[in-house]
């Protein structure tokens, strides 16, 4: 028994010291990566100083997920003066009817008097007609999923009368490597929706050929601002994926650095493709752990916010609260106070590190009417925010807040004219 134990030690010392070196190994492969891309930004610089001077005021304005929505939302929305056609969106439903045959169930759709929103409900864009209603979550900064997402947003679409044989759903990646998660779908995972009326449209492999090839050149001359407007987001997107003509010389520069430092310019395409797919591999290994620390760090921000907020309501004499019974997703970013006649309002962020704060409010249960006082006093506090509102059923309303600073200084001025009509 004693001979035994001293095998199994060694096999642990054996294993042990073969996990150490392969932690070893990593550090070392990581600092030579940081040491290349290191190298490999100073020659991105270098080149990007030699460019053309170009100016594109999407660039300009660091566009976020919620603007691409609402430049896809106007687009869509797009009629022409005659007839009152939808003719972009016409071209995006023929697109894909042209592009992917095998959703039969998409050339069953007839545009009549489509209502197009964007961020109605929290869904990015949600075009709803007489029999037919199109989902359209947008991913273009690679934001993750959030926990039955879609799953949320077919059931919202159903309580607004529509069957699940209307519902479809378009997920928009910047590329097509990103797939919605399995949780994300909730009990609709591999059911007739995500079978039949499911599809995946990337931002580079099909929005934008899409809009350069197919709607560009359709637009008529006098629509000058349209045409304008659809030009500046072709090159925005161009630009996102490093697409844009003028950086044609500076790709291949940095093509030409990659294959020096990889020692791929003479030789076989087999073993050049074997060396490049390594590297990949590497390259996402280490934005997997950079990614790791960055929502580490986000959580962090997250919770000390979100725990000052609720220190400062707590402090003016209200009945603060961490966590939202009603959203418990939303915990720990949010904080609520809990005002009289069951009424909440709180803040919360949505996931991820471009997420955007907002506040709300509804009655606890989530199912009553709110006031129109109550309405009203909300609007009129958060007036210079994006507002929004449940119009159907009169439960929710609520605002987008661009400033973190400003959240708290809305909140408490909000509860404090409530003090008065919820008695």
């Amino acid at each position: 028994m004693k001979e035994i134990g001293n095998i199994d030690f060694q096999q642990m010392n054996n294993a042990i010291n073969f996990i150490n070196e392969l932690i070893d190994e990593d550090k070392s492969n990581m600092q030579k990566l940081f040491l290349f891309l290191n190298e490999f930004n100073e020659i991105f610089t270098k080149e990007e100083e030699k460019l053309p001077y170009h100016i594109n005021l999407i660039d300009e304005l660091h566009a976020n997920e919620n603007a691409h929505s609402r430049i896809l939302g106007k687009l869509l929305q797009q009629q022409e003066s005659i007839n009152k056609r939808y003719e972009i969106l016409e071209s995006f439903l023929k697109y894909i009817i042209e592009n992917y045959s095998n959703y039969e169930d998409f050339g069953r759709i007839q545009i009549n008097k489509p209502k197009i929103t964007q961020e109605k409900r929290r869904i990015d864009l949600w075009i709803r007609d007489k029999d037919y209603a199109i989902i359209l979550e947008n991913k273009v900064g690679w934001a993750g999923d959030q926990q039955g997402q879609l799953e949320r947003y077919i059931d919202v679409t159903k309580k607004d009368n529509y069957n699940e044989e209307q519902i479809y759903v378009i997920y928009l990646p910047p590329t097509y490597e990103k797939e919605p998660d399995k949780q994300t779908w909730g009990k609709y995972y591999e059911q007739d929706i995500y079978k039949n009326r499911y599809l995946n449209l990337s931002f580079k492999d099909d929005i934008l050929p899409w809009l350069k090839n197919d709607v560009l050149s359709h637009v008529r001359k006098t629509d000058r601002f349209l045409s304008s407007s659809i030009e500046q987001y072709i090159d925005h997107l161009e630009g996102k994926f490093s697409l844009r003509a003028i950086n044609n010389n500076m790709n291949m520069e940095l093509q030409n650095f990659i294959k020096e430092k990889l020692g791929i310019t003479e030789v076989e395409p087999e073993i050049a493709l074997r060396i490049v797919t390594e590297k990949r591999q590497e390259l996402e290994n280490a934005l997997t752990q950079i990614k790791s620390l960055q929502d580490e760090i986000h959580a962090e921000i997250n919770e000390n916010y979100f725990s000052k907020c609720h220190k400062e309501l707590i402090n003016s004499g209200l009945t603060a609260l961490r966590k939202i019974e009603s959203y418990p997703d939303y915990y720990p970013r949010s904080v609520g106070v809990k005002l009289t006649n069951n009424l909440t309002v709180w803040l919360g962020k949505e996931e991820g590190i471009d997420g955007e704060l907002f506040c709300q409010i509804n009655f606890i249960d989530n199912n009553k009417k709110l006031p129109q006082k109550v309405k009203q006093k909300f609007k009129e506090i958060f007036r210079n925010e994006d507002l929004g509102e449940d119009e159907k059923n009169g439960f929710q309303i609520w605002a987008y807040i661009e400033k973190n600073e400003n959240a708290i200084i809305y909140l408490k001025e909000f509860c404090e004219k409530m003090s008065d009509i919820t008695r």
